[in-house]
This record gives C-alpha cells, sequence and structure tokens, in this order.
C-alpha cells in the first residue's frame, strides 16, 4: 500500500493541488494527532500560494481565458482562507512540538503574509525556533548554521568536512521524511555550510580545488 507521503508527492509532481490538499485533509481528519500532516499542510499552501507555476493568473485576453483567470483567482482566495485556517489550528494544536515548532518557523518566514499579518508572523517565526530551541535543545534540526562551523574553529578542510557530513547525515534521518519542506531545509544546511567554506578558504588562504 502507499504511504500517505507518497500519494501526496504524486499529486504534487502532477499539480494536481486540489487532490493533495483534499488528501492531506483526510490523513488530519482520520488521525488528528498526526504531526507531519499540519507540517505537509502548512508547506503545501505555501507552494500553491507562492510558487507561479501553480496557478496561471495571466492576463485574460478571450472570454475562456477570462473564465479561467477569474476560476483561478477564486481558488487562490479559497487556498489564502484555507492556509490561514490550518496555519491557526495547527499551531494551537502542536504550540509545544518542536519539529512543528521548527518547520512552521521556517515556512510562515518564507511567505509570513499568507499566514496572517506580515510583522506578526515574523516576529511569530522567531518565537517559534527560539521555544523549538528550548524544548528539544540536541534536536539535530538545529544544527548546520554558520555559527555551528565557527564554534567548531577547525584547523583543516577535512575537519570541517568530517564535521559537516556528520551534521547531514543526523539531519538527513529526518528531513529525508518531509518532503520538499525537508529537502528545501537540507539544501540551507548545505549552501550554509559553502558559504562558511569559502569564507574559511579566504581566511586560511586555500585555493578551492
Amino acid at each position: 500500500m502507499i504511504d500517505w507521503k507518497e500519494q501526496l508527492q504524486l499529486y504534487r509532481e502532477a499539480e494536481n493541488f486540489d487532490a493533495a490538499t483534499l488528501w492531506l485533509e483526510k490523513i488530519i481528519r482520520e488521525d488528528p494527532d498526526n504531526v507531519d500532516a499540519r507540517i505537509f499542510m502548512n508547506d503545501l499552501m505555501l507552494h500553491i500560494l507562492i510558487d507561479p507555476h501553480s496557478w496561471d493568473l495571466y492576463r485574460p485576453h478571450t472570454r475562456d481565458a477570462m473564465l479561467n483567470y477569474l476560476y483561478h483567482k477564486a481558488r487562490t482566495q479559497d487556498y489564502e482562507k484555507l492556509a490561514l485556517q490550518y496555519y491557526n489550528k495547527s499551531t494551537t494544536a502542536f504550540g509545544n512540538n518542536p519539529k512543528y515548532l521548527y518547520f512552521t518557523a521556517i515556512t510562515i518566514s518564507l511567505a509570513p503574509w499568507i499566514f496572517g499579518d506580515a510583522n506578526i508572523i515574523e516576529a511569530m517565526s522567531d518565537l517559534m525556533w527560539e521555544k523549538a530551541r528550548q524544548l528539544d535543545p540536541h534536536s539535530p534540526l538545529l544544527n548546520g548554521n554558520r555559527s555551528d562551523y565557527e564554534a567548531l574553529n577547525a584547523s583543516s578542510e577535512k575537519e570541517l568536512f568530517t564535521y559537516k557530513q556528520h551534521i547531514i547525515e543526523e539531519n538527513k534521518r529526518i528531513l529525508g521524511t518531509m518532503g520538499p519542506a525537508g529537502e528545501f531545509i537540507l539544501q540551507g544546511k548545505e549552501n550554509r555550510f559553502n558559504e562558511y567554506l569559502e569564507a574559511f578558504r579566504k581566511k586560511h588562504k586555500i585555493e578551492n580545488h
């Protein structure tokens, strides 16, 4: 039997966002304590509402194009309401779950206006991040920032790469099961390492190879 996350990914790849949303709603309805489903829902709403390929909102020139435009505009408004609804419900239900707080802090920071007043949501993102750290200070998800590499005070590239590999492998155990949101965060950790590596090489006058 296909896993619910695999089925969701098939809907997303086909850009069948209505089906993807209905599928997640079903999962949440049948298992309201499923924190992963709540995280996936927030990420799906984000994807639908900011991805330019999600809805074809072009300037209409024909009657059919106008009808298509009006339909998608209405659907976008529906999704805006749904995004806010699920964000509020899930945050109330999982406000003390460090995994939910960690992922949601990142999701809402990418497009805060989707989830409410932008200034309030940006502040909420910071609070969620800090609360996740307090609730689970040893979570591997919290590792992989530039400050972690600076604190290592490595003396060689080899030491840096060994530490980075350890961090990435620990993160993959969690992020590898979290679909596009997990992939996005993992790529961010890779990018931060590469940025620090470049700075490390400049500081120690090491040529790229």
